[in-house]
């Protein structure tokens, strides 16, 4: 039988906790699936693990990639998936076994492109955080409304607690230059839907570890963090997500965002070390000094205004 939900899951260096997701996506409720697990450059026996799981399953395919990218291990994935359907598993996380068979049902059901669900992180000292409702009703909504509710962190932007038609990733696939590629893609994805499925229930566990990718804190992760966040300014602008009052708010708030990001980031290294890309940022920055001053808080225009055309001087007071 032809399988209805391909899942990928990049690999890399999971080992720990690999078993627990492999397991969660193979006990599911709906059978049909094909597992893709993407090893990329492991060191820990990960690889192996993988190829072991495909020897007595079936379902269960697996690549070998010679670089550690977790946007190129998705879009590998992409590359050979053979269901309609697609979701994506983190190899440190791990998925309750009803996740696939509930969101299958409610995007065939209400023909729409993508449904998304919740998520609880859970840490290693054993402390939950989750969503407050979880009611467990499905709603219909409009992507301009999923949109609006993204910009605003309203709602997760995460790949893996969705399921997609996978005609989604025909014209824009993982960024692969970033590794905050979910919040530079997903608006991009949302945008392409009429309708957006919501199923008010926690389905995805989120294993919180301060060694992943996403939380270590140095230059370049915050030089892809800001560059996530000024291209979300860039959105809001060219599809006119906001007016009005709500416009200014959105906007100089991740204005605020991408001004502290950088200012971390410049407190991290020497600026003759990462020439580039803070050259990149300056220049994201200029384009700001665009707007009306009326528009933009007083204090991060002027701020904003000497870091683009009086770095030196700015660097020389402020972090020298």
């Amino acid at each position: 039988m032809d399988c209805l939900v391909s899942v990928i899951v990049p690999v890399h260096n999971t080992v720990e906790y690999l078993p627990r997701c492999i397991d969660s996506i193979r006990n599911q409720s709906l059978k049909d699936i094909e597992i893709i697990l993407v090893e990329n450059q492991s060191n820990d026996g990960s690889a192996a693990l993988c190829d072991e799981y495909m020897s007595f399953d079936s379902r269960v395919k697996v690549l070998h990639l010679p670089v550690a990218n977790a946007s190129i291990a998705r879009n590998a994935g992409l590359d050979i998936a053979s269901a309609p359907y697609v979701g994506f598993v983190d190899s440190d996380d791990y998925i309750d076994y009803n996740m696939y068979e509930e969101l299958f049902d409610v995007i065939k059901c209400h023909d729409v492109d993508i449904v998304y669900s919740n998520f609880q992180t859970e840490y290693l000292d054993g402390r939950i955080d989750g969503c407050d409702k979880n009611s467990g009703q499905i709603y219909i909504r409009s992507s301009l409304d999923v949109l609006r509710d993204m910009m605003w962190d309203k709602l997760n932007c995460s790949s893996c607690t969705k399921l997609f038609k996978r005609t989604v990733f025909s014209e824009y696939k993982f960024p692969e230059n970033n590794i905050y590629e979910d919040r530079i893609a997903m608006h991009m994805w949302i945008l392409q839907c009429k309708q957006v499925a919501w199923v008010d229930k926690v389905f995805y566990h989120y294993v919180e570890r301060s060694s992943s990718l996403c939380h270590l804190i140095t230059p370049l992760n915050r030089y892809h963090y800001f560059m996530a966040e000024f291209s979300r300014i860039e959105f809001i602008e060219k599809h006119l997500l906001f007016e009005g009052e709500e416009l200014l708010e959105v906007r100089n708030r991740l204005i605020r965002i991408c001004f502290f990001t950088f200012e971390e980031f410049v407190l991290l290294t020497k600026p003759r070390c990462f020439q580039k890309p803070i050259k990149h940022m300056r220049a994201k920055f200029k384009t700001l000094l665009k707007f009306p001053s009326r528009e933009l808080e007083v204090f991060y225009r002027k701020r904003i205004r000497k870091i683009v055309y009086f770095w030196p001087i700015y660097y020389w007071r402020h972090f020298s």
